[in-house]
């Protein structure tokens, strides 16, 4: 029997997941379903305060707002024993037997089922920015757009192919491992036993990339999902319509797509019931899959997202090339996928103008929910709103020195201070650093805006 055999077969069957913090994690709550043969739908309470999630094998992990993890389901080989200091953590991550957590320094801290060297993080184990997961190897994301995978390497998946440079996402699956160019195409490699490594033609813009056991995901930047690789279940069969979707998740055998609307579809494998969603199927910001169960992270904030109508990047003089790659992952969702500051002298800045308009009449509250990252500690996120009634921006939002991870949300905003008369929303980011970036090019990423309107 193969080594992938085997895993078939296991109960609690591995997939990539990984879980990066989110905007707008206001109730922070997670819902689980699906296999709870290990408990991996039990979440420990208080089910509060959560910003990220990661579904495992047969065990799940979650990202407190504080930078702790929270680990639970099957633990044979101590793949829920989260190590000291559990503290200062930016994003969780697991394979079938073991978990990964990124911290905000940018280095990777792994534990579990060490027996392919899954666990050992590669030296040096800095500038780390992503971090996923397969079966039994491991992936990280470098600053500088560089994939390192270790572990079990039977099917290349650790042999990532070059040109090495250029990655802004990256993910692990059963024995394969798929990366997300800045260009908007999709790399592949390791076990292509069902095709899960040919990602279909046009390879191009794409904004987000998954995979499951043996299938792969990727979203495009127009919210549509394209599957690909093996198709027993229905798990590459995406449901129509094939349209509105800001994010992508797959377990083993199934696969599922967070909508605009904060619901989420799943489709695939069901025997576990891990394609029922709960209902009330609203309000969720984030999902993840896991061998035979399915996440979702609640975000608390509800309203009718406005459309995107316009988005500026102003580059200031620190700023080199071509400061950002624009994409818009949904008609209510902008996504920045990267800006580089090449080096000189301090201070850096990157200032995001993005317009936003809605139609609800008569609006009563108005919820921003913003992501971003940096690549390098001492920078601060500052956000700002165009206010209609007294002229200028108003700041509403920053994130302190010393973070990497920028997660803003501000709710209980006046409307009629920050929506005009036409339902225009005028939004600034500005991502800034004081401290010298000692020669590496300093990446600001900003992943996720949204204005909710009620």
């Amino acid at each position: 029997m193969t080594h992938m055999q085997n895993w078939m077969l296991a109960a609690s069957a591995a997939v990539a997941c990984t879980g990066m913090a989110i905007a707008g994690a206001d109730d922070g709550s997670i819902v689980a379903w699906g296999d709870n043969g290990w408990g991996q739908c039990n979440v420990p309470a208080p089910n509060t305060g959560f910003v990220a999630i990661a579904g495992c094998g047969a065990h799940s992990l979650g990202l407190k707002a504080d930078g702790s993890i929270v680990a639970w389901g099957l633990n044979n080989y101590g793949q829920c024993d989260v190590p000291a200091p559990n503290t200062g953590f930016a994003a969780v991550a697991g394979g079938e037997r073991h978990s990964l957590g990124l911290k905000a320094d940018g280095s990777i801290v792994a534990w579990g089922f060490n027996d392919y060297g899954q666990c050992d993080v590669p030296a040096p184990n800095t500038g780390f920015v992503g971090v996923a997961a397969g079966f039994q190897h491991s992936l990280g994301l470098k600053a500088n757009g560089s994939i390192v995978a270790w572990g079990w390497n039977d099917d290349g998946q650790c042999n990532v192919p070059a040109p090495n440079t250029g990655f802004v996402a990256v993910a692990g699956d059963g024995d394969h491992s798929l990366g997300l160019k800045a260009d908007g195409s999709i790399v592949a490699w390791g076990s292509n036993e069902f095709g899960q490594c040919n990602v279909p033609a046009p390879n191009t813009g794409f904004v987000a990339v998954a995979g499951g056991g043996w299938h792969s995901l990727g979203l495009k930047a127009d919210g549509s999902i394209v599957a690909w690789g093996d198709n027993w279940f229905g798990q590459c069969d995406d449901p129509a319509p094939n349209s509105g979707f800001m994010a992508i998740a797959a377990g083993m055998s199934h696969s599922l797509g967070l909508k605009a609307d904060g619901s989420i579809v799943a489709w695939g494998w069901n025997d576990d019931g891990q394609c029922n969603v709960p209902p009330p199927n609203t309000g969720f910001v984030v999902l993840a899959g896991g061998g035979a169960h399915s996440l979702g992270l609640m975000g608390g904030a509800s309203g009718t997202p406005a459309r995107v109508a316009s988005f500026t990047v102003q580059t200031g003089a620190h700023i080199a090339g071509n400061a950002a790659d624009l994409r818009e992952s949904d008609n209510a969702r902008v996504k920045i996928d990267a800006a580089f500051i090449e080096g000189g002298n301090p201070p850096y800045q990157m200032i995001v103008d993005v317009k936003l308009k809605t139609q609800v009449v008569d609006p009563t509250d108005l919820h921003i929910l913003v992501e971003g990252k940096l690549s390098q500690n001492g920078g601060t996120a500052k956000l700002y709103l165009r206010n209609w009634a007294q002229g200028g921006w108003t700041r509403i939002a920053t994130d302190p020195i010393g973070k990497t991870e920028m997660i803003q949300k501000v709710g209980g905003l006046n409307p009629n201070k920050y929506i005009n008369g036409n339902g225009i929303i005028k939004l600034r980011i500005r991502h800034q650093k004081t401290t010298s970036s000692n020669g590496d090019p300093f990446r600001s990423l900003i992943d996720h805006v949204q204005a909710l309107v009620r």
